[in-house]
């Protein structure tokens, strides 16, 4: 028997109302959020022509505070907002009605009394201890109240089969169909965008649309440079004989390519294989900002997807609701659309687990649709010096705590900070150095990360920025500290003999003397002169114009190129016994020959 459950007209008492809430409430303010959005209204970050109502915490922003003097908005105080939540959900049913229809096996309609609302009750506290991660298992004592469904996924039933059916990015999915269609002088596409955008989706019918067959490696792959060798170097040809006896012509996908950054030599290697490659090669990413991508990014055409629009998911959600004969609000699907950030697939995902249930709460809701992104670091970054709680604050460091402190020195003095709170920022930062330094000690304290998270992270970023935020330069500088001890240790090892035996005073004197004396004697043209300093010392020609980089940052750049390439032609004609292994290794640009021979010789003593 075929049950209908109605909706009632009523069910949303905030409809056409828009929240904004500013300053330190007692309450999460993500609970006052959810309890807009069941009512069925709205919330924005910033109040503009549309914001009803502003309500204000303590230490409420200054500059939302005048915007909605300016417009005329209503300000309302947490007590305020309390008492207006309360009376308008008086008629209100904290539960939404969300199967239109099912089937009863007893042949009997459902009769809800108040004993069956305390067992739902009982039965709600379970699932949110247990945060719905069990829903598939638990034993329910009513099991027509949670249908254990074997249908596939939303994601996958319902995806894009159509260029009609994908939802934005229109235009680039024409751009990628012209590039398949060789009318650009590209051999590869790097499609990037946030996830569930369509990307992947978008080149299969890309590829469909173009008659050309899919070869495919994702993250799931092996992908290093073994591998790829192994398994696309059979399918670098254009053509293959089809099923129909015709040619059947392939495109090569390499899906979720930032990915394969701990593939060893995979993304050098896919450089390589774009260049030579006869077939069309689509590349997908997430992070378009990774060093590197922009290897691959420098020899395909860069297509990025944009964000999806709330207003062009909600019109294919509703019409998937229909044909799963599920009643869903409006402002419930908005508040997944913005915990989601416009991911297409976590939508569905995460409204086929809600429609599970006959009837949801707004706390079902808050549970099902927690969800930890995987963010950039110039999101944390931007993110940590948002005003949050401490305990936020530290949750943003946990994300990515190698990165998050160093992205947090670069940039804390980009904030209004006066005298006195940059030396309290600064001071943080170096207890929280002291503190890093016990952890990675030889005890490996990681029970103090929680200290550490205070002073490097929390501590300095009291105050938001007001300028554009930029990558931590310890990386940089600490990679060229490394090549520096390397090239003087190398140097110190070479000619050890003519010289003090400790590295420091090598590095204090004597490193400045001979350094002095062979820039001398090029400026001077005394070019076999500094040949000689090179062979008296019994070190390589690298190994002076490392130390001279060393020691005057300018390096050799001021030196004549006609001094330069003349001692380098009488050191070539140099003849010697080295008490050491030399291997010439040179840079050359663009690919190197696997038939060439290496240049290599050998001195012994």
């Amino acid at each position: 028997m075929v049950v209908k459950r109605k909706i009632e007209e009523t069910s949303e008492p905030l409809k056409d109302t828009c929240f904004v809430f500013t300053g330190e409430m007692e309450m999460p303010r993500e609970v006052a959020q959810q309890k807009v959005v069941m009512l069925g209204g709205r919330y924005t970050s910033l109040p503009s022509r549309r914001t009803t109502y502003l309500v204000a915490g303590n230490e409420p922003g200054p500059s939302k505070m005048a915007k909605a003097k300016e417009l005329g908005i209503l300000v309302l105080t947490e007590k305020q907002f309390l008492d207006f939540i309360e009376s308008k959900s008086k008629n209100f049913e904290d539960r939404e009605v969300v199967d239109l229809e099912y089937k009863n096996d007893d042949k009997e309609p459902i009769r809800v009394d108040s004993k069956d609302e305390d067992k739902h009750d009982k039965e709600y506290k379970d699932i949110h201890d247990k945060e719905f991660k069990d829903i598939h298992y638990r034993e329910f004592k009513d099991l027509d109240d949670i249908r254990i469904s074997s249908e596939e996924p939303w994601s996958e039933k319902y995806r894009p089969k159509s260029k009609e059916e994908l939802i934005g990015n229109q235009n680039i999915f024409s751009q990628l169909v012209n590039f398949l269609k060789g009318k650009t002088d590209y051999k590869s596409v790097l499609l990037s965008g946030s996830p569930g955008v369509g990307k992947t989706t978008a080149a299969y019918l890309a590829a469909k649309e173009c008659n050309l067959t899919c070869i495919e490696f994702n993250a799931s792959d092996v992908r290093n440079k073994g591998e790829l060798n192994k398994k696309i170097k059979n399918n670098l040809n254009n053509f293959n004989l089809g099923s129909n006896n015709g040619l059947e012509r392939k495109v090569l996908i390499m899906d979720e390519i930032d990915g394969m950054t701990s593939d060893r030599g995979g993304l050098a290697e896919l450089g390589v294989i774009i260049k030579k490659s006869r077939i069309p090669i689509i590349c997908i990413c997430n992070d378009r900002s990774n060093m590197k991508i922009r290897g691959v990014a420098n020899y395909s055409l860069d297509l990025r997807f944009r964000k999806l629009d709330f207003r062009q998911v909600l019109g294919r959600v509703r019409e998937i609701l229909k044909r799963e004969n599920k009643n869903v609000r409006d402002s419930v699907i908005q508040e997944v659309f913005m915990q989601g950030k416009g991911d297409m697939r976590y939508i569905l995902n995460i409204l086929q687990v809600l429609c599970l249930r006959h009837v949801i709460s707004s706390e079902e809701i808050n549970l099902v649709c927690k969800k930890t992104f995987m963010r950039n670091i110039f999101d944390l970054c931007a993110d940590i010096f948002m005003k949050k709680k401490i305990w936020e604050k530290i949750d943003v460091y946990f994300e990515d705590y190698s990165f998050v402190p160093l992205m947090v020195h670069e940039n804390y003095l980009k904030s209004n900070l006066h005298i006195s709170e940059v030396v309290i920022s600064s001071d943080s930062i170096s207890y929280g150095d002291v503190v890093d330094r016990i952890i990675h000690g030889p005890n490996q304290e990681w029970g103090l990360s929680g200290v550490h998270a205070f002073f490097s992270s929390v501590l300095p970023s009291n105050k938001p920025l007001n300028k554009k935020i930029d990558f931590s330069n310890y990386l940089g500088q600490n990679s060229k500290k490394m090549k520096n001890e390397r090239n003087l240790l190398t140097c110190f090892l070479h000619g050890y003999k003519s010289y003090s035996p400790t590295k420091v005073s090598y590095r204090m004197y004597d490193s400045m003397v001979f350094c002095k004396k062979y820039l001398r004697n090029i400026y001077l043209e005394k070019y076999e002169d500094c040949v000689k300093i090179i062979e008296e010392m019994g070190i390589l020609k690298e190994d002076i114009e490392n130390i001279i980089e060393i020691c005057y940052l300018g390096g050799l750049k001021d030196v004549p190129a006609k001094g330069k390439s003349t001692v380098t032609r009488l050191y070539k004609k140099l003849k010697r016994v080295l008490p050491y292994f030399v291997e010439d290794t040179k840079k050359v640009k663009g690919e190197i020959d696997s038939n060439e021979e290496e240049e290599k010789v050998i001195y012994e003593e």
